[in-house]
């Protein structure tokens, strides 16, 4: 199964490469407040779920503006029937991609 660490390298990536911070003059600082992975496997069905909460930190080049901004996430997946690892695996990065995703559409509605 898909870890905490996969999980961290994942929003690396993600802020590394979809956060478009150009033009920005200042600082960014982001935070993962909260990372909870719940996982239930039982013989008929596989959930996960995902609360993720980042805060971004902003301030101006010149210190004189600071905003923060507390984003959260909750995302659930399951599969049911027969399955394999490779399925659970696979709802595990949907589940987390989703959460992401999630991220960044909150994010764009209030910058």
């Amino acid at each position: 199964n898909t870890d905490t660490n996969d999980i961290k390298q994942l929003i690396k990536y993600w802020f590394d490469n979809k956060i478009k911070t150009n033009g920005f003059d200042g600082t960014l600082e982001v935070v993962i407040n909260k990372l909870d992975i719940n996982r239930t496997k039982q013989k008929e069905y596989y959930k996960i779920s995902i609360e993720l909460n980042i805060l971004f930190k902003v301030e101006s080049g010149d210190l004189t503006k600071r905003k923060t901004y507390d984003i959260k996430s909750n995302e659930y997946g399951e599969i049911k029937g027969s399955f394999a690892i490779n399925d659970q695996e696979n709802l595990d990065l949907n589940i987390i991609h989703q959460s992401l995703n999630s991220i960044s559409q909150k994010l764009k509605k209030i910058i």
